[in-house]
């Protein structure tokens, strides 16, 4: 069985198998990736994506374009095609020809290839199967100029702009922050948290008008509120004081043993249901555990005291320009970090900011 996983970084592929038949798949994957799709597999693919829960919207839900202005925003200011929804893309705009540019860029611009392997296996099957991988798959080197936040250095970089949404009258902001992968589990089981407790607080003791969410994506966590009763640096603000007030135990995941134990029979599912379990936790490095809410903030508190973060303001479309102007000028001045105040925020209102830094 062969299963495909687009990843933040690539595409991944899980191979199970008999031990004398593992060499076969691996090899055969390899050589068939090489070739270039005919037309008749292309146009049976893309009918099947294409009819596949696809909506047409005339206009995109507000979480979806603050998405597509942040994307935009790590894109440097490029431009993305398709307008808003950036989950989907066009698939009836792209033709064959197009197909076999993007298999040729696809298989000439491998950066690198991590291959593990476990099962009843010994070493000189291991050899063969490397060295066919090292003949077989050309890795190019790396002279990719997009940016990426050194996750070594701590940094708050603040985008603002007016949305475009002529019939949204809400103010909305998208707070992102990236951590390292190991610490996913972690972070699954405090945005689960956050969830259940933090956006509760946010929209019932700060304001009612706020519609929070959070969502934990591979190595980041995103914050997600629109409203129109609070500025957006005023939405910020609140954000910050919830965090904060987590991180430092003010603030108490009531339902947190329900949580872990959720985590717990999720894994444990598919620990029953799948008998190459152990092979996976192998792979992914994943690993059920049981810890206090205050350690587990403890181990995760730096991603917040020490942070790479983007944050998103989008101030509403009916607000006059001099009172936009006023709000910007005003968090340049005041806005603080109260995570850790001794982190300095970059304010800009420049969409391709990450074109024009070192950063």
């Amino acid at each position: 069985m062969i299963s495909v996983d687009k990843t933040k970084s690539g595409i991944s592929f899980e191979i199970y198998g008999f031990t004398d038949t593992k060499e076969k798949i691996i090899k055969d994957l390899i050589d068939y990736l090489k070739i270039e799709p005919n037309e008749e597999d292309f146009k049976f693919i893309k009918n099947k994506i294409k009819y596949k829960n696809i909506k047409e919207r005339e206009y995109p839900d507000y979480f979806r374009y603050i998405l597509n202005i942040f994307t935009q925003f790590m894109l440097k200011g490029r431009i993305i095609k398709n307008k808003y929804d950036i989950m989907n893309p066009e698939i009836k705009k792209i033709e064959f020809e197009d197909m076999k540019k993007y298999h040729s860029m696809f298989i000439n611009n491998i950066k690198s290839l991590k291959f593990k392997i476990a099962g009843n296996i010994d070493i000189n099957l291991v050899k063969s199967i490397h060295t066919y991988l090292k003949d077989n798959i050309k890795i190019t080197q790396n002279n990719s100029t997009t940016r990426k936040l050194d996750s070594k250095l701590p940094k708050i970089i603040n985008y603002y702009q007016k949305s475009n949404l002529t019939k949204e009258l809400d103010n909305g902001i998208l707070v992102y922050y990236t951590f390292d992968e190991s610490y996913k589990d972690y972070m699954n089981i405090f945005g689960k948290c956050f969830l259940g407790i933090g956006s509760s607080i946010l929209r019932l003791n700060f304001s009612n008008s706020y519609t929070p969410g959070a969502l934990i994506q591979e190595r980041s966590f995103m914050i997600f509120e629109q409203g129109r009763y609070k500025s957006v640096g005023e939405m910020e603000d609140d954000i910050n004081k919830v965090l904060f007030e987590m991180i430092n135990g003010t603030i108490k995941c009531e339902n947190y043993e329900d949580i872990i134990e959720s985590h717990k029979m999720k894994v444990n599912e598919k620990k029953e249901k799948t008998s190459d379990f152990l092979f996976n936790e192998f792979v992914t490095g994943k690993a059920v555990f049981n810890i206090p809410f205050d350690e587990l903030v403890k181990r995760i508190s730096h991603i917040f005291t020490e942070p790479n973060r983007i944050t998103i303001l989008l101030a509403r479309s009916d607000l006059p320009n001099e009172e936009y102007k006023k709000l910007v000028e005003d968090r340049k001045k005041n806005a603080k970090y109260i995570i850790n105040e001794q982190i300095k925020i970059i304010h800009t209102e420049e969409i391709n900011y990450l074109n024009n830094t070192k950063i």
